[in-house]
C-alpha cells in the first residue's frame, strides 16, 4: 500500500513541475533593416521542439518548462546566427515554495554575414542561463560571458569595418538602378511599353534577381497583347453583330418570336447606336402580348374545369380518409364525369368499394376479439377468487408457507390487485421476526471485531466497533467505555510522536541544504518544519536568515 501511494506522489509531483515554465520574451534586433524573416529555433535536450517565425517587429515570447536542456538559435539568410544556452532545471522545494519565475527579457542584435572574417566563435552559446541555488533565481554565466566577450567584439568590430568598404560602391550601383527604374516607370505611365521594357531590362542587368523588375515587365508586355486583343475584339463584335441580325431576321420570318428577340437583345449590346433591333423588339412585343390574351382566354376556361375536378377530387379524397367510403364513391364519379378521360378517379372508385368491403369484415372480427378476450378475463377472475379463497384459508390456519404460496399464484395472474402483495409482506414480516437473537449476534460480532483490532494495534477501527457494540446492546457499557478512553489516549499519543518525527525530519532537511547554500531548498522545508510546529523558535530564526540571503527574484534583460 506505501509503495502505491509513493507512486502516486511522484506522479503528482511530476505533473505540477511539467506545469510551470520560465518565461523568455524579448526581441530581434538588425541595424539599418527589418527583423522580419529571421527565425528562432528551440532544442529541448538535444532535439528540435519549436520554430517560430519573426515580424517585422521583432519580438518572441516563450515559455520554457522546468527540468530540461534548451539551445536556442537566432537567425536570418545572410546574416550570423547566435546561439543561447538555457538550463531550467530546479529543486522540487523551491518550484514549491515558490512557483513563478520573473521573465527573461532578451535583444538579440544580428549583424550581417561577411566573407573573410573568422565566425567560428559564433557556433557556440554566447550566453548561458541556469538556475542559481543561493539566489533562488535564474543568472547568466558571468564566467563564461568574460572569456568569450573580446572574441566576439573583435569579430564584429571587423564586419562592420568590412561593411563600410563596401558601402560606397553599393550606393554608385543604387543610383543607377533607381534612374532606370524610374525612366521605365514614366515610360510605362505614358504607354509606350516596348520602352519601359528597354529600361527595366537593362536595369536587371544590374540586379538580376530583382522579382519587382520581372513583375513589371511581365505587366508591359501584357498591356501590349491586351492592346492588341482589344483591336481583335471591335473587329470580330463586327462581323458576329451582322451574323446576329441575319439570324434573328430569318427567326422571325419562321414566327419563332422568342428566339428571334434574344438574337436582336445580343446585337443591341454589340451595337447600341443602330436602332434596327431595337425597332425589332418593339415589333416582336407587341405580337407576343396579342398572342398572351388567346392563350389567357383558353387557359380560364381549362382552369374553371379543372377547379370543378380538383374540388370535387378534394372533397372525394377527405371521405375516403375519414373512412366514408359510400360518399367517397358518389363524390368520384362525379369527378369522373368533370373529365371522363381521368382515370384517377375510376382506381379510388375500385378501391373504396374494396375498403368498404374489408371495414365491414374488419367490424365482424373486433367484435369477436373483444367478445374473447371478455372470456379470458373472466376466467381468470374466476381462478384468481378460487386462489385468494385458498390462500385466505391458509393464512387463517397460519399455514404461511401455503398461504404465500397462493398468494404469489394470484399476483402472479396480473389483475394489478394490491390484496396478495399485501398480504405477502404481512407473511414475511411474521416469519422472520427474531429481532433480540440478531441484535444479541450483532453485538458480539463488534465487540469481538473491536478486541481482534485492539491487538492489531488498529485503534480507530477498534473504536468504531465498541461504539457500534454500545449502540446495539449496552451490555458491559462500562467495561467498553473504559476501552474506548484507552484507544483515545493511544491515539493522541501517536499522534505527538508522528509530529515529533516530521518536525525533525524537515529540520533535518533543511540545515543540510543551508550548509550547502541551497537557500531555496533550506526555506521550503524550515517553512514545512514551522507548518508542524507554528511557534518554534530555532525554525523561525532560520527562515528569517534565509529569505534575508535569497531576496527577491528579478526580471532580467540582457542585449547579445
Amino acid at each position: 500500500m506505501g509503495k502505491i501511494i509513493l507512486f502516486f506522489y511522484c506522479l503528482l509531483c511530476f505533473q505540477f513541475l511539467a506545469a510551470q515554465s520560465l518565461p523568455i520574451n524579448g526581441s530581434v534586433v538588425i541595424n539599418g533593416n527589418s527583423p522580419e524573416g529571421a527565425k528562432v529555433i528551440v532544442n529541448k535536450n538535444g532535439k528540435k521542439l519549436d520554430e517560430i517565425s519573426i515580424t517585422k517587429k521583432g519580438r518572441f515570447d516563450l515559455k520554457l518548462a522546468l527540468g530540461a536542456d534548451y539551445k536556442m538559435t537566432f537567425s536570418k539568410d545572410g546574416y550570423v546566427a547566435k546561439i543561447v544556452t538555457i538550463n531550467t532545471e530546479v529543486p522540487e522545494e523551491s518550484i514549491e515554495a515558490n512557483p513563478n519565475f520573473p521573465p527573461v527579457k532578451l535583444i538579440i542584435n544580428l549583424f550581417p554575414h561577411v566573407d573573410g572574417v573568422d565566425l567560428s566563435i559564433f557556433k557556440q552559446s554566447i550566453a548561458i542561463l541556469s538556475y542559481n541555488p543561493e539566489l533562488d533565481d535564474f543568472t547568466f554565466d558571468k564566467e563564461y560571458s568574460e572569456k568569450i566577450k573580446t572574441r566576439i567584439a573583435k569579430t564584429e568590430q571587423e564586419v562592420r569595418r568590412l561593411l563600410a568598404t563596401q558601402s560606397s560602391a553599393m550606393l554608385e550601383k543604387e543610383r543607377k538602378f533607381a534612374a532606370l527604374v524610374n525612366k521605365g516607370q514614366q515610360s510605362f505611365d505614358n504607354k509606350e511599353w516596348n520602352t519601359a521594357i528597354g529600361y527595366w531590362n537593362e536595369a536587371l542587368q544590374i540586379k538580376p534577381d530583382h522579382k519587382e523588375l520581372e513583375k513589371q515587365i511581365s505587366a508591359a508586355r501584357q498591356e501590349i497583347e491586351q492592346e492588341a486583343s482589344r483591336k481583335a475584339t471591335e473587329l470580330q463584335n463586327e462581323r458576329a453583330y451582322k451574323l446576329l441580325l441575319a439570324s434573328a431576321d430569318s427567326m422571325f420570318h419562321a414566327k419563332q418570336y422568342k428566339e428571334a428577340k434574344d438574337k436582336y437583345t445580343t446585337a443591341t449590346r454589340l451595337n447600341d447606336k443602330d436602332v434596327y433591333p431595337a425597332n425589332k423588339i418593339q415589333e416582336i412585343n407587341s405580337i407576343l402580348t396579342a398572342l398572351a390574351k388567346q392563350e389567357t382566354a383558353k387557359l380560364k376556361q381549362e382552369e374553371e374545369k379543372n377547379i370543378a375536378y380538383q374540388k370535387a377530387i378534394n372533397i372525394a379524397n377527405q371521405a375516403f380518409t375519414a373512412k366514408e367510403y359510400t360518399k367517397a364513391i358518389g363524390v368520384y364519379k362525379q369527378a369522373s364525369d368533370i373529365k371522363t378521360n381521368e382515370t384517377y378517379p375510376k382506381e379510388m372508385i375500385a378501391k373504396a368499394e374494396q375498403a368498404l368491403a374489408e371495414l365491414k369484415k374488419q367490424e365482424a372480427a373486433e367484435a369477436e376479439q373483444k367478445r374473447l378476450e371478455l372470456e379470458r378475463i373472466n376466467h381468470l377472475k374466476n381462478k384468481y377468487n378460487t386462489l385468494i379463497a385458498k390462500a385466505d384459508s391458509a393464512f387463517r390456519t397460519e399455514n404461511y408457507a401455503l398461504a404465500k404460496i397462493h398468494y404469489t399464484s394470484a399476483e402472479n395472474l396480473r389483475l394489478n390487485e394490491e390484496y396478495p402483495k399485501e398480504q405477502i409482506g404481512k407473511i414475511n414480516k411474521i416469519i422472520n421476526s427474531s429481532q433480540y437473537k440478531t441484535k444479541l449476534t450483532e453485538y458480539n460480532k463488534n465487540k469481538t471485531l473491536g478486541e481482534k483490532s485492539m491487538q492489531q494495534k488498529n485503534y480507530a477501527g477498534a473504536k468504531v466497533y465498541f461504539q457500534k457494540a454500545l449502540s446495539i446492546l449496552t451490555i458491559d457499557q462500562e467495561a467498553i467505555e473504559q476501552q474506548i478512553t484507552e484507544i483515545d489516549r493511544l491515539i493522541e499519543e501517536s499522534r505527538i510522536a508522528e509530529i515529533e518525527k516530521n518536525y525533525k525530519e524537515n529540520i533535518g532537511k533543511a540545515d543540510k541544504a543551508y550548509q550547502e547554500k541551497a537557500y531555496a531548498v533550506a526555506r521550503f522545508y524550515y517553512k514545512k518544519a514551522l507548518e508542524i510546529k507554528t511557534d518554534n523558535k530555532y525554525a523561525s530564526e532560520r527562515l528569517t536568515e534565509v529569505e534575508k540571503l535569497i531576496g527577491e527574484r528579478q526580471s532580467k534583460e540582457t542585449e547579445l
